[in-house]
């Protein structure tokens, strides 16, 4: 009896754990980042010229593919580089690799995506305000 019980538990908990890998794997929070946004503001502890065109970064999310593309008519380079960009996500987060995050926050026709800082670096912080297209 004592075995069969050990048996149960045990495959409990192999089923859950299996669910929270399957829950990762079809992360839907980026559903509302879907297509094409225009980047409007950048705000930091840095200093732009008061003609400076943010509007020349395009994002493009596919979130099919688990991707952004990243478009610049400029030369000025504000988010990432210019090319494809595949990310990961978790609830309100987007992880470009192990060492770079941001949270992603969309109201209406506004995104923000808010850079996840170093608690040691004190002017790290970076918001980017984007217009969806």
């Amino acid at each position: 009896m004592d075995k069969r019980s050990l048996l149960l538990a045990y495959t409990l908990l192999i089923l859950s754990c299996s669910k929270d890998k399957e829950d990762r794997a079809t992360f839907d929070g980026d559903t509302m980042l879907n297509g094409a946004w225009q980047l409007t503001n950048v705000s930091c502890f840095c200093f732009f010229d008061e003609d400076t065109d943010f509007g020349a970064t395009t994002l493009l999310f596919d979130i099919d593919r688990d991707a952004v593309t990243v478009e610049h008519t400029g030369n000025d380079v504000f988010f990432k580089e210019q090319g494809i960009h595949a990310y990961e996500g978790m609830e309100d987060k987007l992880l470009f690799g192990p060492d770079e995050a941001y949270t992603f926050l969309v109201k209406g026709d506004v995104l923000k995506l808010i850079y996840v800082d170093e608690p040691n670096i004190a002017d790290d912080e970076v918001v980017f305000t984007l217009q969806r297209r």
